[in-house]
């Protein structure tokens, strides 16, 4: 600065510390002084004699002499508390300081009315910061409001911050921290705190699966579900960095914990139940459940099951499959083998899910004796069908095993013949035409030579004959009466036999007003036509029926829907009806001459009554022959 009146040059370095300016003489005199700044953290007095001092501002000088003044600004912020949140123990009160920085330093001011025994004190500055403090004394209660906080410099607007301001009651846990669970039994436990607010923490990691721990945020926390066992160690609680394994209640201004303690408890049982020994066929495929009783829970969950205790020594065909309620499911197809074969398999029950190892075969584990064995294999299609007058089909039946004798038992039709040798079966011959048709069931037996490990099978042998009708292809129903007609054709099978379906049927017709039709609860090919016809009229429509047998049956059908008596469907009743009548008389339902149209009351036998129920309609007076 200078030079001054002396023409002397005083030179100064200048810097920025803690929001302000400082100034310091670089080659100060014998009389010169630290310059101490005022209240506010700035010196305003003379600077002739300053070793050093705090100013607001620089003055410089340009490029032509001309001096300007330099000055530094920052907006304000807000320091503490950060998180906006302040918490006091009710009851006892204390003291926060809420600190702000800027340049000039802030001002700060609070808003909003504050909890009765609460207050603001002691606000202070220095360069580039201000602090206030928050009190609160000991007659405040509990109560959770929010105040907002003013901050204000120079350098920028006002910022309001919202400052969360809870006066908290001390924590304590007032329930047992104990609890004793078993594997599948539902639980509901409560753990309760007092204080306010308060948050529970309950660890988690010795608690087996099924679990659901929740903090209701109201100083309860439940403990519910049912625990399964899984594949992390139940019961254990892991702790880190030293930390105790305790049940955690706490807010602001307190915590309080307790020792978690936690036993874990099985269903009684978890016994194999099976037979220990069992035989599977080789070259087919087999299954076999090993099956255990006991440590079912009342909700009917089992938390055992049975494990492999020496998988080293299982064939590589076999396999096993965990069921869902512990059994264990051995399947597989052992190849085909001259002689039996036996292994011996060990099991062992275990909780499900657990990580307990086993290793090599375990001495203590339940034996299994696995006999594989080749058995007699018969053929995939156990049936042969023929008709009656026909030569037997070309068949060969192969066996899926080798080295088999093989004879039958049951009755075949006369002029049927068996063969046989070691790999298959076969039919030949005729069967005669008065054969009836039928299913003739018949043993296959067979055994294996080398082993004598024997079988047998039922062969449906089955004479079929082809749907027919009766040789009725036209109904009379009687107009506002009642009709049940049943449309049934004959033939073989009629029901469901071996590989052969149930006879199936349609009607394919428009019926009468009135009339429905459906199929007969037999199951075989019949069709039930009933109802009451309001209108007379002729009915055409299309049957058929299949039963696997060729050919099918397909013919045209007729309902007519007559006057009572007119029995030939020509609109009057007259001595020609009653002449159809005499021309069927005394003949049954099957015999030659029956006459469905004239069996008038549906009895299958065409007599005087019928004569009667037509006569009777007969206009009065009238004298048939």
């Amino acid at each position: 600065l200078g030079p001054d009146s002396s023409n002397n040059i005083t030179a100064y370095k200048a810097w920025i510390n803690n929001g302000s300016f400082m100034v310091a003489k670089l080659l100060p005199k014998a009389n010169d002084q630290v310059c101490q700044a005022g209240a506010n953290g700035l010196y305003a007095g003379l600077t002739t004699n300053c070793v050093s001092f705090t100013p607001d501002h620089l003055t410089l000088l340009d490029a032509n002499g001309n001096p300007f003044n330099v000055t530094m600004s920052q907006p304000a912020v807000l320091d503490s508390p950060n998180p906006p949140n302040i918490a006091f123990t009710a009851g006892v009160g204390g003291t926060f300081t809420m600190k702000a920085h800027g340049i000039p330093a802030p001002r700060l001011a609070v808003q909003d009315v504050l909890p009765v025994g609460c207050g603001t004190d002691n606000f202070q500055t220095s360069p580039g910061v201000s602090s206030l403090d928050l009190v609160c004394s000991s007659i405040t209660q509990p109560t959770s409001s929010i105040f907002h906080l003013i901050v204000q410099n120079n350098a920028s607007t006002w910022i309001t911050v919202p400052i969360q301001l809870n006066l908290e009651t001390d924590v304590r846990i007032t329930s047992p921290t104990t609890f004793t669970i078993t594997y599948g039994v539902p639980v509901n436990f409560v753990v309760t705190a007092t204080g306010s607010p308060v948050s529970i923490s309950i660890p988690t990691s010795p608690w087996p699966e099924g679990i659901t721990i929740t903090d209701n945020g109201n100083g309860v926390a439940t403990i519910t579900g049912t625990p399964v066992v899984s594949n992390k160690i139940d019961g254990l609680c892991l702790s880190l960095n030293g930390t105790s394994c305790d049940v955690v209640a706490s807010n602001a201004v307190s915590s309080d914990s307790s020792p978690l303690n936690l036993t874990i408890l099985v269903p009684p049982g978890g016994n194999v139940t099976s037979p220990s020994q069992v035989t599977f066929r080789a070259g087919e495929y087999n299954e076999f459940a090993i099956t255990l009783n006991g440590g079912v829970t009342p909700a009917g969950v089992n938390v055992y099951q049975v494990v492999d205790a020496c998988t080293s020594s299982d064939p590589a065909w076999l396999t096993e499959t965990q069921r869902p309620n512990g059994d264990l499911l051995l399947s597989g197809t052992p190849p085909f083998l001259l002689n039996n074969q036996t292994l011996n398999l060990k099991f062992q029950v275990m909780l499900t899910g657990s990580q307990n190892q086993l290793y090599g075969c375990q001495n203590y584990s339940t034996p299994l004796t696995l006999t594989v064995g080749s058995f007699p294999i018969f053929p995939s299609t156990p049936y042969l069908i023929t008709l009656p007058g026909s030569t037997v089909p070309t068949n060969n039946f192969a066996m899926g095993s080798s080295f088999n004798s093989i004879s039958y038992t049951g009755p075949l039709p006369s002029g049927v013949n068996f063969q046989s040798d070691s790999a298959e079966f076969s039919f030949s011959g005729s069967v005669p035409v008065n054969t009836q048709p039928g299913d003739y069931r018949l043993s296959i037996n067979a055994s294996i030579i080398s082993n004598n490990n024997t079988g047998s099978e039922m062969f449906d042998f089955i004479v079929g004959a082809p749907p027919t009708d009766q040789g009725f292809k036209t109904f009379n129903f009687v107009v506002n009466q009642p009709a049940n007609l049943l449309i049934n054709p004959s033939g073989y099978p009629k029901t469901a036999v071996g590989p052969l379906p149930a006879m199936s049927s349609s009607l394919e017709m428009a019926l009468p007003n009135g009339v429905q039709q459906s199929p007969s609860l037999a199951s075989d090919g019949s069709i039930i036509v009933s109802g009451t016809p309001t209108e007379l009229g002729q009915y055409f429509g299309f049957f058929s029926a299949n039963n696997g047998i060729s050919p099918d049956l397909q013919e045209s059908i007729a309902i007519r829907v007559i006057i009572p008596g007119d029995i030939n469907a020509d609109g009057v009743v007259n001595c020609a009806d009653v002449k159809m009548v005499q021309g069927a008389i005394n003949t049954k339902l099957g015999l030659p001459g029956y006459n469905n149209l004239a069996d008038v009351n549906n009895d299958g036998i065409v007599n005087a009554q019928d004569l009667f129920l037509v006569a009777r309609h007969l206009p009065s007076g009238t004298k048939c022959p």
